[in-house]
């Protein structure tokens, strides 16, 4: 009976996890200061009401991507301006120091998308550029919403390509250095990244470190598309085997394991894995085990911190450090200590 008990509790634990990418926790706390800018790229359909921007859960089919220039004010909220793709240059080459994309997971508004960068770029002293893709309707629940925003990754593969595109110009006018910008996809957010490289679509490299974290895309066969990748100098893959967030996506769905807990097939020759079980782990509140990038995580782990800080900022990670690494019997994968 107790067994039982136990089984039921933490199977009621890891659905309630199963949202901790599904809605913004009320105790989560940003680290953001006053006046941190962010600048916003988005395919989302959005309306003008009494000069506020609105923006729906629905991707823009008609017009191209839309670029915002946001600032924190204070308790959260921001402050936009819409730029023209020259302002946009400006915006960039005004900006000191490297430079960061960050492709979010699901459930996130246009604000919330905003608020994390914001968060990524306080904790690790980056300029940030967050790609704020569709993926919250507040009519639907978790894993219905989960089956939406993976649709309006499909509907929008070409708005992905489009920042692409226009990622290698800003690099080809000396606006972006490709050694100076790295990529970070979190969680189905990496599906973006799957379904560009199923597309077979040639493209220069722009990153120095692309990185693959908590990926909620299938783990099976997942070489044959990472191997595919080309947009990168560097290609790191990070996962958690207990990650909650992904044990619940398996068991309340029907997806299969997922990149971001397990690594059992076989391995990409491209990428490097950094496994990271055995210094998150079980993590509590549970969302540390999935967003073990800001919040609590980095903060109290040293070597958390500083594994993303050089990941963030284009840096070459230096994996015979023993402080940070051990080696396994895999030659591209590593246990961070």
């Amino acid at each position: 009976m107790k067994q039982i008990s136990q089984a039921i509790l933490l199977l009621l634990i890891i659905f309630s996890c199963l949202s901790s990418e599904s809605q913004e926790r009320v105790d989560y706390k940003y680290q953001i200061n006053k006046g941190t800018e962010v600048l916003a790229i988005t395919n989302r359909e959005y309306n003008i009401n009494n000069g506020k921007y609105i923006f729906q859960n629905l991707v823009d089919t008609i017009s191209p991507l839309s670029f915002f220039h946001t600032k924190h004010i204070a308790d959260n909220n921001i402050r936009l301006e819409k730029l023209t793709f020259k302002k946009l240059e400006k915006f960039i080459s005004s900006k000191e120091g490297n430079w960061l994309l960050f492709v979010h997971g699901d459930f996130k508004t246009f604000e919330l998308s905003v608020l994390r960068a914001m968060d990524i770029s306080e904790t690790y002293g980056i300029n940030v550029m967050v790609f704020c893709w569709p993926s919250k309707d507040p009519k639907l629940s978790g894993t219905k919403n989960f089956k939406n925003s993976k649709s309006n990754v499909y509907k929008s593969k070409n708005d992905f390509l489009e920042l692409l595109d226009l990622l290698n110009k800003l690099n080809g006018d000396n606006v972006l250095m490709s050694d100076s910008i790295s990529a970070f996809f979190h969680s189905l957010g990496n599906l973006y990244l799957q379904s560009y490289a199923e597309g077979s679509n040639a493209r220069e490299k722009i990153f120095s470190n692309l990185i693959i974290n908590s990926a909620a895309v299938e783990e099976e066969d997942h070489n044959i598309w990472v191997d595919k990748l080309n947009l990168q100098k560097r290609l790191y893959i990070l996962f958690n085997e207990k990650d909650f967030t992904l044990n619940g996506l398996r068991i309340f769905t029907p997806a299969g394991k997922q990149l971001g807990e397990r690594i059992r097939d076989t391995l990409s020759t491209k990428a490097i894995y950094l496994d990271f079980s055995e210094s998150i782990g079980n993590e509590f509140p549970t969302w540390n085990s999935h967003s073990y990038y800001i919040g609590d995580i980095p903060s109290q782990n040293k070597i958390v911190m500083e594994i993303y800080w050089q990941l963030y900022n284009s840096k070459f990670i230096d994996l015979g450090n023993g402080l940070l690494f051990e080696a396994t019997e895999s030659p591209n994968r590593y246990v961070v200590k």
